[in-house]
């Protein structure tokens, strides 16, 4: 089984993270943590940012080798870690413990098939304020 999926996903982190370290750097964000879970299954482990004003943003990055198409099944199975109900209880689980934040996921996905782009949109700025 080769790893290059979740090396290319950890590239993506690396990435996403280097920005908010440059945040950092520019005194818009007094912090960064990557790759600790905050609460009991947490799927919101990737990033954590605490912004100069106080926000905090969770973000979850997901990578996939090839652009296919963002499909309902990624949202109902257990296959990419993503399935409605665990996101929503690990955000009610962080929210209890740890207060008020923003949630992000970003995938590496193609457009959402016909189902999913009648209630997602694509996100136009990549600023998690």
């Amino acid at each position: 089984m080769s790893l290059r999926t979740a090396h290319m996903g950890y590239i993506y982190q690396d990435l996403v993270t280097a920005v908010a370290l440059v945040d950092v750097l520019l005194s818009d964000a007094s912090s960064v943590t990557a790759d600790v879970k905050q609460v009991d299954d947490d799927l919101f482990d990737d990033l954590t940012i605490i912004g100069a004003a106080g926000g905090r943003s969770r973000i979850q990055i997901k990578h996939t080798n090839q652009d296919r198409l963002l499909s309902q099944r990624t949202f109902t199975g257990d296959g990419r870690g993503l399935r409605i109900d665990r996101v929503i209880t690990s955000i009610l689980r962080d929210l209890k413990e740890n207060g008020d934040s923003n949630y992000a996921i970003l995938l590496r996905d193609g457009d959402p098939d016909d189902k999913l782009s009648t209630v997602l949109l694509p996100v136009v700025s990549s600023h998690f304020d």
